[in-house]
Order: structure tokens, then sequence, then C-alpha cells
């Protein structure tokens, strides 16, 4: 269609670039790299935004010819598939929501039955288990689900504000409606998941969603190195005083975990937190003590169930006592709490930077699979 020359206001272009330059009305003055970044992550945005995109059109006042609306019609709502007998159905929409503390077992629920030895690195029930050292109500606060036809397909939980841990059923990885939603809510932070800025997301590799990042221009972050060990035998002895760490050990828990970390944020309400969690019945906590009793290590690990891996989360050695085979002899330990819960296999994953800690997993009879990295945006 050919405007009349000088006719912006016949343009649905002008009023995407209007658009847009509201949207960078209140930014500070930054370099010409950064605004540029800008641009584009708002640019990157508008195809999730139909309803945007057709309000430029309106603006022009132009009669367009155009076939009417589909209620199925935007793939980020539903789709149409086509049956076997060449009908066209809807298919079921793609449902996020915030659950309920309640809701959080659901989530738990469909995790645990992700879980088997051949998966890759993922989101495991004890990763949710352990943020409930925050509190149960904080804790549903930063799980979202993602549903269709009342089946949860994925989960994930913010581990802070800018980075979110998520995993799909195993028959959802190349599921591309599953896909396109979770750039989707990822890219827009009105629905709550990420923010605007610089985010990252873990996802397991072997998703759809990482060729979808990348076509967005999502970049790879800090290589990690999973750790795996089988619990089909028996586990050796640590060789060290282990012991329980119950309510009355909860300072211990917290000072090691403090040392290990160097941050004041571990506090004894920690493992009080923990052990009023619902699913707490799924972890051991567990403390390695020096001759004089000192604490100088500890790990929780966590069982999603008979036959399927557990987790280490956390494990942290006292700085006083490092050097001298307190992780390898705490690990080993969780493992065999493990292993006496009925778990066939034992992860764990860290910084690949973290030099000395790949060599204590390895020394504690954990073997080292490819590296995995985060997803991240940076704007």
């Amino acid at each position: 269609m050919a405007l009349p020359a000088d006719a912006p206001g016949l343009n649905a272009v002008e009023y995407l670039w209007a658009h847009v330059k509201h949207s960078l009305a209140n930014l500070a003055g930054v370099a010409l790299d950064r605004l540029a970044s800008l641009v584009r992550n708002r640019l990157k945005r508008l195809p999730y935004r139909p309803d945007v995109l057709d309000g430029f059109l309106a603006g022009t006042g132009l009669a367009i010819d155009l076939p009417p609306p589909s209620p199925w019609s935007a793939w980020s709502v539903n789709r149409l598939h086509v049956t076997g007998t060449g009908c066209q159905i809807p298919a079921m929409t793609i449902v996020l929501s915030t659950p309920t503390a309640d809701g959080v077992r659901e989530a738990i629920a469909a995790l645990r039955e992700w879980q088997h030895d051949e998966a890759p690195m993922q989101l495991h029930p004890g990763d949710i288990g352990w943020n409930y050292r925050f509190g149960t109500a904080e804790t549903a606060a930063v799980v979202r689900t993602w549903s269709r036809d009342g089946r949860i397909l994925a989960v994930g939980m913010l581990d802070s504000p800018t980075v979110v841990r998520m995993t799909v059923a195993p028959d959802a990885f190349q599921d591309e409606d599953l896909a396109r939603r979770l750039v989707e809510d990822f890219s827009l932070p009105e629905r709550g998941v990420l923010p605007e800025g610089t985010v990252s997301i873990e996802a397991p590799p072997g998703l759809l969603l990482h060729g979808l990042l990348t076509k967005e221009g999502w970049g790879v972050d800090e290589p990690w190195t999973p750790l795996f060990r089988d619990l089909a035998e028996a586990v050796e002895d640590p060789g060290v005083w282990i012991k329980a760490i119950g309510p009355e050990q909860a300072q211990d828990f917290a000072d090691v975990l403090r040392s290990a970390f160097n941050t004041t944020r571990p506090t004894r309400e920690y493992r009080h937190e923990m052990s009023a969690a619902p699913f707490y019945a799924d972890a051991r906590c567990l403390g390695a003590y020096d001759d004089q009793g000192n604490p100088a290590a500890v790990v929780t690990v966590w069982s999603a169930g008979p036959g399927k891996p557990g987790l280490v989360e956390p494990m942290g050695v006292h700085a006083d006592h490092r050097g001298r085979g307190y992780g390898r002899a705490i690990t080993v330990a969780g493992a065999a709490a493990l292993r006496e819960m009925g778990s066939s296999s034992v992860r764990v994953c860290t910084p690949s930077s973290n030099v000395g800690g790949v060599a204590t997993y390895k020394a504690a009879g954990f073997a080292a699979r490819p590296e995995i990295a985060d997803r991240i945006r940076k704007v």
C-alpha cells in the first residue's frame, strides 16, 4: 500500500517508534551501546503483544481488510491441532500460575515424578525443599507452574529476583507451544517471572526452549559442573564422627554454613524452618565433628522417592577445618543416608570455577558430567 508523502499519521511504524520512545522517556543518559541494547529489547517484546501491534494499525485510521480474528490465532494463547479425521480443534491454553502454599505440593509431586537417573541436571524437589528455610509463604511466592488441561508441564523457582531455575516434564522437552510460552513469560516482566534488565534462566539441556532463547538473543553464562554418583552398591564408611543435625544442633548448622560460604545470612532459624516444612521427611541433615566435638562440616540431602536420584543441597565445610577431608566425609555420609532412603543415585552441581568443590565431590565417588550453563539476557 502506497502512502502519500509527509503523512506520518498514516504510517503504523510511526506509532511503533512513539511507543518505544515512550518506554524510554524516564531513562537517564546512558552510553550509546547500552541505549541500542534497550531499544532492541523493547522491539523483541512486541511480537508477544499482538494487541499492541493491532493498536499501531488502528491509530492510522485506515480501513485495512483483514480476516476476522480467531480466538485461537495467537500461538501464545492457543494453537489449532488437526485430528485424524481432519477436523481442527483448539489446543488447551497453557496457564502460568503462582501456587498457594498448599499448591506447592502439586509442583513437588510433579518434580518427583520427573526425576530419573538418565535425566540431565535439573530442578529437583530438594531445591524447593531447601528454599523452605525462608518460610512456607515465602517459598510458595517464588514457585511458578505452567499447566495445560490441568496437568503441570513445567515448574520454576526464583532462586533470586533475577534468576529462575526450571524444568519441564520429560515428554514436553520438545513441546513447541510450551517452549514459546516460556520464552514469552520470561521476556515480559508483567508476567511476574523475571524483571527488566540482566536475568538468568537455569534450564536442563535438551529443551526446545534453548534454541528459541538463542534466537531471542540470550547468551550463555559461566559453566557449572554436574556430578553424579550411583548408589547401587554400599557406600563406604566416611571415617569421621557423623551425627544427625537436629533442632538442638541448629546453631552448629548455621555456624558451619556461615563460615563455609563467608556470609552472615544463615541462622539457626534455617534449620527450624526446614524441619517445619511439609517435605522435610524427604531430607536428612548431617554434621561431621572433629575429635573435640566441634562442627567441621554439614550437609543436607534430599530424596525424590525410592528408585530416583537424590540431591546434595547444601554442603559446606567450616573454614577452620578445610583440607582435612571433612568435605569428602560429609558428602559420603549424605550419599549413604540417601541410599538408606532408597535413592538410586545422588547428584550435585557446582560452578566449574569452584575447583576445590569439584575435587571434593570426585573424592567422594562422584563422576563429573559435561558442563552446563545458565542462559543469560544482558541489557
